[in-house]
């Protein structure tokens, strides 16, 4: 028996594994000295214990068994072969023998049957209880005695120069000196003669009138089949109507004319689809494109050829009436036309 060497349980958390005395190893070379055992947290409850088995003589390749169970796969051997740290699944309450055993090719006598043991009970443990209340102050301590007087300090910074003295009296005025004699004055010159007026210069002739500037030209939409290829003014929009009129299925394209001046280049601009008749803005056309719920464009004015899609116009029939504003190339909004998609 080791009554000597019965280290005292650790409590962490939800279990403690207290260590009980032994019976003498079977050969003197393998010695366990203390067994500790924590319960690792978080998480609670814990999911792993933590075994520390200290001792001597602990050889790599030995093994370590809890009760039946080998255990050495989770119980690393330190670099000086006295502290095997196991990190295990939560060892559940119960007596348990550990036993540490040399490995058969060690040399030593006996191989595989140099062991020592070690009897240990895992009990369930209560959670920690409340802090007890603060007991009460003690008296205060005598006064220490006075330290030693510090070094002098450094010499302080040299203070702001002092406010400037009051002035001296002034001296007395010294004595003024004797008027001088006032010159004579000079004779008068005669006044020249005014000359005469001269004539007034003709007034010249108005010049020509400027010529009158040219208005913003109206932009407008055509329908046709298949993608647009005839030639027409920057901002004109262009409905491809393929596909069956006047359903409920289906998408229809618009198209609208991108080139300077009059062009054949066209950029799709929106998708319709035919079952509300709506149209979508394309990525090609975010940068100037806007379908909206409004009755009107949110202002009057917009970057030149900018199109705005206004499905919350209504007429005096009470039906959605999608209406078409494209900007004109003075940048002012006007009236295009009103499509739904899918309509011919």
């Amino acid at each position: 028996m080791k009554p000597a060497q019965i280290p005292y349980s650790i409590l962490w958390s939800g279990l403690m594994l207290s260590t009980a005395a032994v019976p003498t190893s079977a050969d003197a070379n393998v010695v366990i000295v203390t067994v500790t055992e924590n319960n690792i947290t978080p998480p609670s409850p814990p999911v792993n214990s933590l075994l520390t088995i200290t001792g001597q003589g602990f050889l790599p390749g030995g093994r370590v068994l809890l009760g039946p169970t080998d255990i050495t796969t989770f119980c690393p051997l330190n670099a000086t072969h006295t502290v095997y740290t196991c990190t295990t699944p939560v060892i559940a309450p119960g007596e348990y023998r550990l036993t540490v055993s040399a490995p058969v090719a060690s040399g030593l006598r006996g191989g595989g049957q140099v062991f020592d043991v070690f009897d240990v009970t895992a009990v369930t443990v209560g959670p920690q209880g409340p802090t007890g209340p603060t007991g009460p102050a003690g008296p205060t301590g005598a006064t220490g005695a006075s330290g030693a007087t510090g070094a002098t300090g450094p010499t302080g910074p040299i203070g702001p120069t002092g406010a400037t003295g009051t002035p001296g009296t002034p001296g007395l005025p010294g004595a003024t000196g004797a008027t001088g004699a006032t010159g004579a004055t000079g004779a008068t010159g005669a006044t020249g003669a005014i000359g005469p007026t001269g004539a007034t210069g003709a007034t010249g002739s108005t010049g020509p009138t400027g010529a009158t500037g040219a208005g913003a030209a109206l932009i407008g939409i055509y329908e046709g089949i298949g993608a647009p290829t005839l030639a027409a003014p920057q901002g004109t929009l262009y409905y491809d109507a393929t596909g069956t009129p006047n359903t409920t299925t289906g998408t229809q394209n618009l198209y609208q004319y991108t080139g300077t001046g009059v062009s054949t280049t066209t950029t799709l601009v929106m998708t319709g689809t035919d079952s509300t008749g709506l149209w979508t803005c394309t990525a090609a056309a975010a940068a100037f494109c806007q379908s909206l719920p409004n009755s009107v464009p949110p202002a009057l004015t917009a970057p030149p050829y900018s199109i705005v899609f206004c499905s919350g116009a209504t007429t005096g029939g009470g039906h959605d009436d999608f209406a078409f504003y494209v900007a004109n190339s003075a940048g002012v909004y006007q009236l295009v036309g009103r499509l739904e998609s899918g309509d011919q």
